[in-house]
């Protein structure tokens, strides 16, 4: 899946080379689009 791909290099970028970790929005942010894909997931295996 593309956009979970971008978002681990985003993680790495935040966590390892700028060597600060994630900050509040950034976690909110990522947590919001991993609900946004459980909710496609589970609407797609319902249509399907």
């Amino acid at each position: 899946m593309a956009v979970k791909a971008l978002f681990e290099v985003l993680i790495d970028e935040c966590e390892g080379k700028l060597g600060r970790g994630l900050d509040e929005k950034e976690r909110m942010l990522i947590k919001w689009i991993e609900e946004r894909q459980l909710e496609l997931h589970f609407k797609n295996m319902k249509t399907s």
